[in-house]
């Protein structure tokens, strides 16, 4: 990404520093940067001043990366001047430090500072313009009202739209300055930080004042800090970019603290300025996307001295943001938990029905089996029965042939009947006896048959039931154990994280 960066520092005295970065969403889509930012000391050290503008997106507003620029060098320019006749009296012996506390000349000494600095950048606007007029490929971009007044020579200094950041630290004060929305803190030497620039009510979501309003002159908000009042040991300029990419003003805070305790414990402008651009690019991609300035003026020894009170703080916000995030992550992670719980039940349920159709198998072959072992026992009883009916049979048989008997006629009340021959009773008796053996050993063989036909049935489902046990998928049981180890190691984290964040806060 590209940067822009100017850096001084004092050894363990003021630093002043400043540093722009193009936005992550600009970077990806090939637009310009159209944030600006600088910082400008005196030799003797004296005063200290650090200016930041951003360009407006609007399509309309195609040369807000110039106009941004032009808002720097125009502000920064002025602030130089007065900063140096600062203390310079005039004709009647005014400074401009006395007229600074003399409520009634401050305003008029604040509004000719601010109207030389919005002067100064509509001149440098026109004056881009009269060296490179506005081509059709930018008029293109602008919305049709826009540009129908562009082409009229009216509202011109909208192309260059842009909103400015300014703070001057002189010796017994602090003056700021600020049109359109962004970052102004201020940190007072016991570590408080405030904002003193009063708010406008027209800067909200991607609404704000500009320095190319019409009533720029007007809107203009100002501060004056007088040191003896608010002791102060910093001052903090960021574009909207920066202020954007917090949820609140207390996460904004803690970004300024461990900015300062970083600016305190370092020392050294070189690894300042290295560390806050990389920084500020991973701010931009995480947060806004939006270009990204920021500039600073700190009193390092002072800042020093509250350093370990911002760190405790800085590292509670951390711990709470940390637990918060992770208690985000058991809430996101226990809904998929869940789900995965209910197709892990429902998983060992079908597995269970598997292994009892398989136990039921088993078992109904086993009766099965007992049941054809018995019924092959009680053929084997019946053969034997029908055998001794086929022996007997055959012995009457051979009884009647060896010793036929004759016929008799019985003759009762008048009438004349036959008699058998007894031999050919008793065969007929065995003959009858046989075959009710025959016939009971014939419904034992069937019902015999269909044992031994059942048993090879519940055979074969027994095989077919151990495969499809064999084959279970068992992805979803797994997905749940690997999930569930994550789950379970996420809430330990959790949990370690909220006894540190306790015992943090008692501290």
């Amino acid at each position: 990404m590209a940067a822009e960066a100017t850096t001084s520092m004092s050894s363990r005295g003021m630093v002043a520093l400043s540093q722009t970065v193009q936005g992550y969403s600009h970077v990806t889509h090939d637009k310009p940067c159209q944030d600006a930012s600088c910082h400008l000391e005196a030799e003797d050290g004296s005063w200290r001043l650090v200016v930041v503008s951003d360009g407006h997106g609007d399509p309309s507003c195609m040369r807000s990366d110039r106009g941004s620029k032009m808002a720097v060098e125009a502000a920064a320019g002025c602030l130089q001047a007065f900063a140096e006749a600062f203390d310079e009296p005039d004709s009647a012996g005014h400074t401009l430090a006395s007229d600074l506390r003399v409520p009634a000349r401050r305003a008029a000494l604040v509004r000719r500072l601010t109207d030389a600095i919005l002067a100064r950048w509509t001149a440098a606007v026109h004056a881009d313009l009269a060296a490179d007029p506005l081509t059709e490929a930018e008029l293109a971009q602008a919305s049709d009202r826009a540009r129908a007044l562009y082409l009229r020579g009216e509202r011109l200094e909208h192309v260059y739209g842009a909103t400015l950041l300014c703070a001057l630290w002189l010796p017994r004060m602090l003056v700021l300055l600020q049109q359109g929305d962004g970052v102004c803190l201020v940190a007072r030497t016991d570590g408080d930080l405030w904002e003193p620039v009063p708010e406008d009510e027209r800067c909200q979501a991607n609404v704000t004042t500009s320095l190319c309003d019409t009533d720029a002159a007007d809107s203009i908000r100002h501060a004056l800090v007088a040191f003896d009042r608010d002791p102060s040991m910093a001052v903090i300029l960021g574009s909207d970019g920066v202020g954007n990419s917090f949820a609140g003003t207390a996460n904004l805070e803690g970004y300024v603290m461990r900015l300062l305790v970083d600016v305190a414990s370092d020392g050294d402008a070189t690894r300042v300025e290295l560390g806050l651009e990389p920084g500020l690019a991973r701010l931009s991609q995480t947060g806004s996307g939006d270009d990204m300035s920021l500039a600073l003026i700190a009193d390092v020894d002072a800042v020093a001295r509250v350093a370990d009170g911002y760190a405790a703080v800085v590292r509670l916000q951390e711990l709470r943001a940390h637990a918060a995030a992770l208690q985000d992550k058991v809430v996101s992670m226990g809904r998929k938990h869940a789900i995965l719980a209910q197709r892990r039940d429902a998983a060992l349920a079908d597995r269970a029905r598997l292994e009892d159709d398989v136990l039921d198998c088993q078992v109904r072959l086993g009766d099965a089996r007992v049941a054809v072992e018995q019924s092959k026992a009680h053929l084997e009883e019946l053969m034997a029965l029908c055998e001794h009916a086929e022996r007997a049979t055959e012995a009457a048989r051979a009884k009647l042939e060896a010793a036929p008997e004759d016929p008799r006629t019985l003759v009762i009340g008048g009438m004349a009947f036959e008699v058998r021959n007894p031999g050919e009773r008793e065969v007929t008796r065995r003959m009858r006896e046989q075959r009710r053996a025959i016939s009971r050993y014939e419904q034992a063989y069937a019902r015999h048959e269909s044992l031994l036909a059942s048993v090879q049935s519940l055979a074969e489902e027994l095989v077919r039931a151990k495969a499809t046990l064999d084959s279970f998928d068992d992805a979803d049981l797994r997905a749940f154990d690997q999930y569930d180890a994550q789950f379970q190691q996420l809430q330990d984290e959790l949990r370690e994280a909220k006894e540190e964040l306790a015992q943090t806060s008692t501290i």
